[in-house]
């Protein structure tokens, strides 16, 4: 079982452009050209990534959709590590474009 994530270092990639359309965000990696459109979920998430913790994502999701952090914390931390994997997150000190 993985670690929870308690100090999100997080930022968004600045080679990642990002748009919202209907409530989805949609992401274009430009280094390798694969795009990405999350779901509102999904979008809640990347809108908060890089100014919040793992730990208050989750305890803002879980009172926005009646849960438990326990409930939700460990589907945020899969997501985030997704989003890392694919590039589209990065260390802060990493962030430059």
């Amino acid at each position: 079982m993985k670690e929870p994530i308690t100090k999100s270092e997080y930022a968004k990639n600045p080679r990642v452009v990002a748009q919202t359309v209907e409530g989805q965000a949609v992401l274009l990696n430009l280094d390798n050209g694969s795009y990405f459109v999350l779901n509102d979920t999904g979008t809640e998430i990347w809108e908060r990534v890089d100014t919040m913790t793992a730990a208050e994502i989750s305890n803002q999701l879980a009172r926005i959709y009646a849960a438990t952090e326990a409930a939700v914390a460990p589907t945020i931390e899969d997501f985030i590590d997704r989003l890392t994997k694919e590039g589209l997150l990065c260390e802060p000190d990493t962030a430059k474009p």
